[in-house]
């Protein structure tokens, strides 16, 4: 970021200031409408004060995600700074990374994703939830390793969804609705409904349901429609045991990919007269019972979910380029299941010892089928380049037994925490590629460590030291890449071996009256046989994208944050920043990486300001929330080349009551065109311009 950004954000929150003081010296000072609000979280799978849990975690209400125009999973991350968006091909269809730890598109997840208690985990794949996020509690997000309690797949961190529960004591209902138009005429509509429905004191459902239709800003890329319900069930047997049921059923239909050609004015790539688009279909149940027991609290779990992923693209120029060719066709379903079952039981005694522990199952199976080519000379046997034809199964079967245990010393004011999980995964893998068969199978294992020691020398004020361990299992990758990587003389297989990641991580918290909260965190990674997509060189400079292992990163990052209830009654403001230095130290021969390089999809620097203000108005309330987000260039790996770095001027303003709220807004109001992130030197993924657009809130 530099001194223009930081002195625009400057003057904005003065200007904010000056014009509030006189409203300010007209209010008592001890109104809890001038205090920050108390935030309570579960990231330690039991309820704490944000400010009170040892490690680093940014906690997102339900209203501040309305406030900055979040709506999906993928927007959430542009409001974190240390997070980012690192390729996106439609709604889900997309990578994230926290803290830095980025490995490109392949492999599994780097982030972990849980929807309450539902993890949201695909083998050999890392897609996002792509649920609307209407009607949350909060989002959670954990910065760094979580292998102790959320296991593999969290060695950047974790995403935690809360939604709302049903409400027992009373019916309620919320319709949304909003339209938006983006520069150059892309238009959106979108609605949502929320029922909460009690049938007594001991049952009762809460029903949401959501749709949207929009243009894409890309040009021929056509429309995005997506539709989405979700239902969930409480039933409270006693004081002491509940039952919840949750059902979600999201689909998303996208014309085309969410990609641009790499120069402006950034067109879709694909063939707009050939068959083309992008569906997802998923469905996710979960089953959960809670009980407190004499032994202690007791947790079972057991989620199910199916994503389906079907899309078909024709690069143009490549009908009947020779004689009888026909339609060049590439056509690829992407359908994977998994059912997970984990156990919990956790206790604190009145002698401040605090234990947990549990174990966790899941079984997985990942099924490809792809058809790309000229069909017409299918039967000729011409190589891949004229026509390919495949099916391919992944299964993972895999086991976790994990613990915490934490003690209060010194009154309280030290508290130790020892944390270890054991893992092991057993996949197996099989293809059938033109008429070829091969399999493999490698099983995995680990055991991850966590040490965490926190210091409240007095209310209000936190230090913590925290150790932690994450790890992965092995990608699986094509058989071409294992035949490039081997003639070049690398280590390669068809399933790679796992890697594993150490975070060393020390922090503060300081919090004053609920006036000033502040936030500081300072953390080294070492992370040892990285899986990072690659760009392969090899004789008379071929290349070939693998995914390379044998990779050695290090480096440092810092996390800080400052919320402040300010002198002028109602008005917060919020800045919060990462640097990150992540760098090859270590990196296969015959690749494009270099040591000392910044490892692909990984800003060095991102950081937010925003500031809310809200006023009475005799029985209504005046709001307005501004921010201004930044995220630095990231490179991609197969190209060398980085991407522009993003600045993204927000402004809401709105006016309304408790039965309903009616609010303006701009997003990238500075109008901002370029590239948030290069997926190959043909497809880049361009930045959305400025957007306009008004929503509607009623309450029942």
């Amino acid at each position: 970021m530099n001194s223009r950004d930081l002195s625009r954000a400057a003057a904005a929150s003065m200007l904010v200031l000056l014009t509030g003081a006189p409203a300010a010296k007209a209010q008592a000072a001890d109104d809890e409408r001038d205090l920050l609000p108390t935030v309570t979280v579960t990231a330690t799978r039991r309820s704490e004060l944000l400010t009170e849990v040892p490690q680093s975690i940014q906690a997102i209400s339900d209203e501040k995600l309305r406030r900055e125009g979040v709506v999906s999973m993928s927007d959430i991350v542009q409001v974190v700074p240390g997070a980012s968006q690192t390729f996106k091909a439609s709604p889900g269809f997309e990578v994230l990374q926290v803290r830095g730890v980025s490995s490109g598109a392949v492999g599994d997840s780097l982030v972990g994703y849980y929807i309450d208690e539902i993890p949201f985990s695909l083998p050999n794949l890392q897609y996002i939830p792509p649920v609307n996020v209407f009607d949350l509690s909060r989002v959670e997000v954990l910065r760094g390793p979580q292998g102790t309690l959320y296991g593999q797949s969290t060695m950047g961190g974790a995403i935690r969804l809360i939604t709302n529960k049903p409400d027992l004591d009373r019916f309620a209902a919320e319709v949304r609705a909003g339209y938006g138009s983006v520069q150059g005429g892309a238009d959106g509509y979108r609605g949502d409904l929320m029922l909460n429905m009690p049938f007594s004191d001991k049952f009762g459902i809460r029903l949401t349901g959501g749709t949207s239709d929009e243009d894409s800003f890309i040009a021929n890329t056509g429309k995005i429609t997506n539709d989405n319900v979700r239902l969930k069930a409480l039933y409270q047997a006693s004081d002491a045991t509940s039952v919840e049921a949750t059902a979600w059923k999201v689909r998303s239909d996208q014309a085309d990919y969410s990609y641009g050609s790499p120069t402006s004015p950034y067109r879709g790539i694909t063939d707009p007269k050939e068959p083309r688009g992008v569906k997802t279909d998923v469905t996710i149940g979960n089953f959960t019972i809670t009980s407190a027991t004499g032994m202690g609290d007791f947790v079972s779990s057991t989620s199910y979910m199916d994503h389906q992923l079907d899309y078909v693209f024709a690069l143009p120029g490549l009908r009947n380029l020779f004689p009888g060719a026909g339609q060049w066709l590439s056509t690829n379903a992407v359908d994977t299941r998994s059912l997970s079952q984990e156990f919990r039981l956790s206790d604190e005694t009145a002698g401040g010892l605090k234990w947990i522990g549990g174990a966790f199952y899941q079984d997985a199976k990942l099924e490809t089928a792809q058809k790309q080519g000229w069909a017409n000379y299918a039967a000729f046997g011409l190589g891949p380049n004229v026509y390919t034809a495949g099916t391919g199964e992944l299964t993972s079967r895999s086991l976790g037994v994990f613990g915490e245990l934490s003690t209060e010393w010194m009154d309280g004011r030290l508290v130790p925490t020892v944390g270890l999980r054991y893992y092991n995964d057993k996949r197996e893998a099989s293809d059938l590629r033109d008429g070829v068969r091969s399999k493999a199978d490698r099983s995995f294992s680990s055991v991850n460590p966590r040490f965490n020691l926190a210091y409240k020398p007095a209310d209000g004020t936190l230090y913590y030291l925290n150790i932690a361990k994450g790890f992965r299992s092995g990608a699986l990758q094509s058989t071409a890449a294992v035949a490039a990587a081997t003639a070049a003389g690398l280590p390669a297989s068809a399933i790679m071996p796992q890697d594993s990641l150490w975070s060393y991580e020390v922090g503060g918290k300081w919090n004053t009256d609920r006036r000033i909260a502040v936030e500081v965190a300072v953390y080294a990674i070492d992370w040892k046989d990285a899986q990072i997509t690659n760009l392969l060189v090899g004789a008379g400079g071929v290349t070939t994208t693998i995914i390379s292992g044998g990779n050695d990163v290090r480096g440092y990052g810092v996390d800080f944050g400052l919320t402040w209830a300010t002198p002028v009654r109602g008005l917060n403001a919020q800045f919060a920043a990462n640097r990150n230095n992540l760098e090859f130290k270590k990196v296969p021969r015959n690749t494009i990486a270099r040591v000392d390089q910044q490892i692909p999809g990984s800003p060095k620097q991102s950081a937010t300001i925003a500031l809310d203000y809200r006023r009475p108005m005799g029985a209504l309330e005046f709001s307005t929330n501004m921010s201004f987000n930044y995220r630095g260039a990231q490179n991609e790996m197969t190209t060398a080349k980085e991407s522009d770095s993003i600045r993204d001027w927000r402004l809401r303003i709105g006016v309304g009551s408790e039965k309903w709220d009616v609010s303006v807004y701009g997003l990238n109001l500075n109008d901002q065109r370029g590239v948030s992130a290069i997926l190959s030197a043909a497809v880049v993924n361009p930045i959305q311009p400025r957007k306009i657009g008004i929503d509607a809130n009623f309450r029942f």
